[in-house]
């Protein structure tokens, strides 16, 4: 049989003195679970942990797409954030971020381009000019310009 709810029970049995005598149960299986209490809630550690689990599930699809194996270190990312509160975020938890990508030195860039970033439009010529017919060059040439 399993032993962890006897082992559960033997641990609250053992400190149930320290409960008060009204709040008593007589067995561990018998008390509910606390109510959910908004004051011990750290909103500001939600919001970081919600953005590294972002840039660590983004640094593993960019590893998946280079066919770089998580076992393999990395020298140095460069991660580029839209904002300084990203970047404040990102950095307080950046250990994390770290060993879960592999990554011996993690940069940040802020702002919209950066480093690296050239952001580039280009139509998709089969699927636009059937669709568009002769209209379809100054269309490209619109898309271009981008």
């Amino acid at each position: 049989s399993p032993f962890t709810p006897l082992l559960a029970e033997l641990v609250y049995q053992n400190l149930r003195a320290a409960v008060p005598e009204e709040e008593r149960e007589e067995s561990v299986h018998l008390v509910s679970f606390p109510d959910e209490c908004e004051a011990a809630k750290d909103h500001v550690l939600q919001r970081q942990v919600a953005c590294m689990q972002k840039v660590v599930t983004a640094g593993r699809a960019a590893r998946d797409r280079r066919q770089i194996n998580l076992k393999t270190p990395i020298k140095r990312a460069t991660l580029h954030v839209p904002d300084a509160d990203h970047a404040s975020d990102i950095e307080a938890l950046s250990g994390y971020v770290k060993t879960e990508l592999n990554v011996r030195e993690l940069r940040l860039v802020v702002g919209e381009e950066g480093e690296g970033i050239s952001l580039k439009a280009s139509p998709l010529h089969s699927v636009l000019g059937k669709r568009l017919g002769a209209k379809y060059k100054a269309v490209a040439a619109g898309i271009a310009k981008l």
